[in-house]
């Protein structure tokens, strides 16, 4: 009810698009378009504790496949290379970036629990996701996002804006077949 509220009141002020983007976004873990039966279950198992950086050349790098508590900066703390393209800092807010080394190319899921921002980033260009999901009511993948990464280049993950210290977070292959 409160959800059908939240959508009548974003209809009146903002039109149907919002609305119906809203209702997307809403949803348990089994609601998700992909298939992250996969995904959920490393999130669920035990995970690994890294530390970000707040620079690139301190990244630490992190292995596709195995799930990952990421303990954060506060975001003033990091120097992203590339402006994230949306900046959700703010006080209290937290960032960090990450390597994953050189990526075979294909498509590249990074799935966490928190409704942090996350550009990637492929030999030091910005890389345009290809696809998003969201799910307000799965503790383990609140989000989840694709790249089309391109093979052979440093890849490197900067996240922003995140309302806790630490994520939760997991870089996955996406495979045709799933």
């Amino acid at each position: 009810m409160a959800a059908l509220r939240v959508c009548l009141i974003l209809l009146a002020l903002f039109g149907l698009s919002i609305c119906v983007s809203f209702g997307q976004m809403s949803g348990g873990c089994g609601d998700y378009g992909a298939d992250l039966r996969s995904e959920l279950r490393l999130m669920g198992g035990a995970l690994a504790k890294i530390s970000a950086a707040g620079d690139v050349a301190a990244a630490p790098q992190i292995e596709p496949g195995k799930a990952y508590a990421v303990d954060l900066l506060p975001q003033a703390q990091v120097h992203f290379p590339v402006p994230p393209k949306q900046d959700r800092g703010g006080d209290g807010r937290s960032a960090g970036m990450l390597s994953l080394g050189n990526l075979a190319a294909g498509s590249w899921r990074v799935s966490t629990d928190s409704p942090v921002w996350i550009d990637l980033l492929a030999g030091g260009k910005a890389v345009t996701s290809s696809s998003f999901e969201m799910k307000t009511e799965c503790p383990a993948i609140l989000k989840t996002v694709v790249f089309a990464v391109p093979g052979g280049v440093p890849v490197l993950l900067q996240i922003n804006g995140a309302p806790q210290h630490s994520v939760r977070l997991l870089v996955t292959a996406v495979s045709a077949a799933r």
